[in-house]
């Protein structure tokens, strides 16, 4: 979904293999481990494994205190499914 002004995959791997259709093979047989560059808007974000524009260490712990706080309020909140930002999870006192 998002805009890229470009990118580049990897195409060596075995799950690339083989090439008949560039944009097919990217369509349905890359899974984003095969990404080696995205460039958007003109700047670099991620280059051979390396995020460029963010701070990976302050995301994960992000995530982790998302995790946490998920735990700790599951048991009150609707079970069932449903979207995580439905108004029956914010009546019920179950978003951050």
């Amino acid at each position: 979904g998002c805009h890229a002004d470009f990118f580049a995959l990897d195409l060596r791997g075995p799950g690339m293999l083989p090439v008949h259709d560039v944009v097919s093979s990217a369509v349905y047989s890359a899974t984003g481990l095969e990404n080696r560059l995205t460039v958007v808007a003109g700047r670099e974000l991620y280059r051979d494994g390396e995020w460029l524009s963010i701070d990976v260490e302050r995301v994960r712990a992000s995530a982790r205190q998302l995790r946490d706080w998920a735990r700790e309020r599951g048991p009150s909140c609707p079970r069932g499914g449903g979207v995580v930002d439905s108004p029956a999870f914010q009546r019920n006192g179950c978003m951050p």
